[in-house]
């Protein structure tokens, strides 16, 4: 709240904004926000919290992609509305909870069992 308090005194843009208070998004890490928020907001938060290794994270990130879509869910006899969505939500959660493995079935399987 102060964050954006103070954007919107220094009459920031949205964007500058959402950079700014992310910056305070301590409870994340430097992957799960790069993955969320792009790069750049974990750069910012990485040099703010003076992290030992952002040159590396930087040079070797590479935003994972998730091979789960609700077509997946549906297939598993879900029907289609918002408890795919639901399921697809909780399932990338924990899939970036899990450090981004390959294959996100796994999770979905202990979800749906």
């Amino acid at each position: 709240d102060i964050l954006d308090a103070v954007a919107t005194r220094l009459r920031l843009s949205n964007a500058d904004r959402k950079r700014l208070v992310l910056t305070a998004d301590i409870a994340c890490s430097l992957a799960e926000m790069a993955y969320r928020d792009g790069l750049e907001s974990a750069v910012d938060r990485g040099l703010l919290s003076q992290h030992n290794d952002l040159s590396q994270f930087i040079t070797n990130w590479r935003k994972p992609v998730f091979a789960l879509s609700g077509r997946d869910i549906i297939a598993r006899g879900i029907a289609a509305g918002p408890e795919v969505s639901r399921i697809l939500n909780q399932v990338e959660r924990e899939w970036i909870a899990a450090g981004f493995p390959s294959d996100p079935t796994p999770i979905l399987d202990q979800i749906l069992s």
